[in-house]
């Protein structure tokens, strides 16, 4: 479904469910600069800019209140501060989160079982720190997570925010120049952090970060080592006792597209989508048994974002690099095995004026080709 296509729109989308099971997107005018959010009413998409002063909308992470009404985190590029955008219910109410310095890079936004926002995000000012920063009834409250001491040392570059069932805070990030991925959690005598893959000369790139019913993190994450080698969809999960690690796919050599995204259905089975060079956007998910690859659409998804609904049917928000647009997918009905070359029952809506057209995808010829020129699988 093409949800936005006025300019070189919808770079870095993200995406939340409100309680009928309605997608709101945030995401980036890429040549105006601006924010913009887009909800499905039921009928149609309701399509608006947000913000538009300066150069705006990097980096956004959406979350629903109680009332379902969309909370935005977002960079203002021009100030290199933290900007936060909610709807009243009437209007956008827009503040300034941090100004502090240069900040606001890679936001990620959550909240708290008492729907109190948590946004963490990266200051690069010299020493390039990992911050969180919540709001109470006394207003935005800032702390440093992590700081490596390092000048450029990039802590925080990826950043990826979830609260748990008590309201604690969880973060996944890379840090130390992007060649270690991270994990901390807020406890009560302060954060507990863990280095957990990564070394000199490696690369961890897009982390995406889930909690289970049981509160542990799940993670999915681009990994590579020292070049020549090609990156990696990698997944890690806390069972309890240890960190357990496992390669899902190959994604490539070179620069990748930002991805993937991770979500947990109601058995606490990980589903991800991601953008990789060459098949195009790609959801995969694990059955239980095994791993489930499935392509959405043909196209170059630079920027993708997934959710699950409470048929644990995903949504995903993406970019489409081909044509500059905003796109949305969703799944019709259970998912069933995918056979060699076939498509899954993606629903492809194209909306053109006031006609929406609805087209089923159908076995593409090349897709095998695609698959086995970018994909060694087992």
């Amino acid at each position: 479904m093409t949800v936005d296509s006025e300019g070189k729109v919808g770079a870095e989308p993200k995406i939340a469910l409100d309680g009928n099971g309605h997608p709101h997107v945030a995401y980036n005018h890429w040549e105006r600069r601006d924010l913009k959010y887009a909800g499905w009413t039921g009928s149609g998409w309701k399509v608006e800019t947000v913000d538009w002063e300066g150069s705006v909308g990097r980096y956004p992470s959406i979350a629903l209140d109680e009332r379902g009404y969309p909370h935005i985190s977002y960079s203002d590029t021009i100030n290199y501060d933290v900007k936060y955008a909610r709807w009243d219910g009437k209007r956008w109410v827009i503040e300034r989160v941090d100004g502090e310095n240069d900040v606001g890079f890679c936001t990620s936004m959550t909240f708290d079982r008492k729907f109190r926002p948590h946004i963490a995000y990266w200051d690069f000012t010299s020493y390039w720190l990992l911050k969180h920063a919540w709001r109470d009834v006394s207003g935005w409250r800032i702390e440093v997570i992590d700081n490596l001491g390092v000048r450029g040392s990039r802590v925080g570059l990826e950043t990826s925010i979830k609260a748990d069932s008590r309201g604690n805070p969880h973060i996944s990030y890379s840090a130390f120049f992007g060649e270690f991925l991270k994990y901390g959690r807020l406890e009560e005598n302060g954060w507990t952090l863990e280095t957990l893959d990564g070394g000199e000369g490696f690369s961890i790139r897009w982390v995406s970060m889930a909690l289970d019913k049981d509160d542990r993190p799940h993670i999915a994450y681009y990994f590579s080592e020292p070049l020549p080698t090609p990156e990696l969809l990698k997944y890690a999960r806390w069972t309890g006792s240890e960190w357990r690690f496992e390669v899902i796919d190959n994604v490539g050599y070179g620069a990748s597209p930002p991805g993937p995204s991770i979500a947990l259905d109601s058995k606490g089975y990980p589903h991800i989508a991601h953008g990789p060079s060459g098949p195009g956007v790609e959801y995969i998910r694990w059955t239980g048994g095994k791993w489930e690859f499935q392509i959405i659409e043909d196209v170059f998804g630079c920027h993708v974002c997934l959710v699950l609904d409470e048929n644990d049917l995903p949504h995903i928000a993406y970019y489409d690099g081909d044509n500059w647009d905003l796109k949305y997918a969703t799944l019709s009905e259970a998912i069933g095995p995918v056979e060699p070359q076939m498509v899954p029952k993606f629903i492809v809506v194209v909306i053109v004026g006031a006609m929406t057209i609805a087209a089923m995808l159908g076995i593409i010829g090349r897709r095998q080709f695609a698959r086995l020129l970018f994909r060694r699988r087992s």
